[in-house]
């Protein structure tokens, strides 16, 4: 892959989010997808999670809940991993109709993608929902915490937020919210948050993640 002068210009971080970011809009073309990242800060092209380990297979395949609604909304676990050129990879069955999936690569990235889905009420269209979203970023989150304490304890960690394709969106707080606001923009990304140590400062860096995006959300123009 060819990189042009912007990348090469940015540190290895950057460069890999930056490529991600375009990877990920190729693959969902116009579909809305809320996507979470976490890394090691200092990313470097080496092993940190083995593919064959099942201990963190089995995590993958049935991540913690802190956090546990009705019909297991909030519930991130995305089925078996496989295998693939860059990790573990699992992804819910086409049968459910969704394709919300968890990616965890070799060198400590992990990534949750989670497809949020346009209402077939035209006068609800495309929306956010305080309790039933924000339970899957709380879950995340702890299923971070999980991995990073067994492979990378008290490792500097950055996590990423992004909602693509989101224009139009908007935030519901209660079941017959009114739109107050929607969001004008193509995608609404809240960019990195940094951590000394994950394990220490999980509901903080959690809290920080979602007081944001109610911000987001307030603007009244």
């Amino acid at each position: 892959m060819t990189i042009d002068k912007k990348l090469s210009n940015l540190n290895p971080l950057d460069r890999f989010l930056s490529t991600r970011k375009a990877e990920i809009l190729e693959s969902i073309g116009d579909e809305t997808y809320m996507v979470l990242s976490s890394s090691p800060a200092d990313l470097r092209d080496e092993i940190i999670f083995n593919t064959d380990d099942q201990n963190l297979r089995g995590i993958i395949a049935k991540p913690p809940q802190l956090v546990q609604l009705v019909e297991g909304m909030g519930n991130i676990s995305c089925g078996l991993p496989y295998p693939t050129i860059n990790g573990l990879r699992a992804d819910t069955p086409s049968s459910f109709d969704s394709g919300d999936y968890i990616e965890v690569y070799s060198t400590g990235y992990v990534e949750y993608g989670q497809q949020i889905k346009r209402s077939k009420d035209e006068k609800l269209g495309l929306y956010f929902t305080s309790v039933h979203n924000t339970a899957h970023i709380v879950n995340f989150m702890r299923f971070i915490e999980e991995i990073y304490e067994i492979y990378l304890p008290s490792t500097p960690l950055v996590v990423n937020f992004a909602v693509y394709n989101a224009r139009g969106m908007w935030l519901a707080t209660a079941e017959r919210d009114e739109k107050k606001f929607t969001w004008p923009e193509q995608h609404l990304e809240l960019g990195k948050y940094y951590t000394e140590n994950l394990y220490e400062g999980r509901e903080l860096l959690t809290k920080a993640i979602g007081d944001r995006l109610w911000q987001e959300f307030q603007s009244e123009s």
